[in-house]
């Protein structure tokens, strides 16, 4: 007979321990935009283990963990250029909608 008598809400310790490929990517990329919160080599190194171990079941190649490190200045690029197309964006849609309230009118 199985284990189902536990509740849902209860985890097994293994479950909670273990953390996902999605988990591990969001560590580090916000161990990369915060310059003051550093992992040790210990965290980088079970989240290697643990993207690894993920990679072997299914068959693929061990990842690598890349950390990346931006300037305030390379950070303020990205983010201009993000802002530039948003409003692109936003003005092309703005013109559309005057368009066809032309056009429907």
């Amino acid at each position: 007979m199985s284990d189902r008598s536990a509740s849902p809400n209860q985890r097994s310790p293994r479950a909670t321990a273990r953390a996902n490929r999605a988990q591990v990517r969001a560590m580090h990329a916000r161990a990369a935009s915060s310059r003051t919160q550093q992992f040790s080599e210990t965290d980088v190194i079970a989240a290697n283990q643990i993207v690894g171990a993920g990679a072997a079941a299914v068959g693929k190649k061990k990842q690598t963990v890349r950390q990346i490190y931006l300037t305030r200045d390379q950070e303020y690029a990205f983010i201009r250029a993000d802002m530039r197309r948003l409003l692109i964006t936003a003005a092309g849609l703005f013109v559309l909608m005057i368009a066809l309230l032309f056009i429907l009118d």
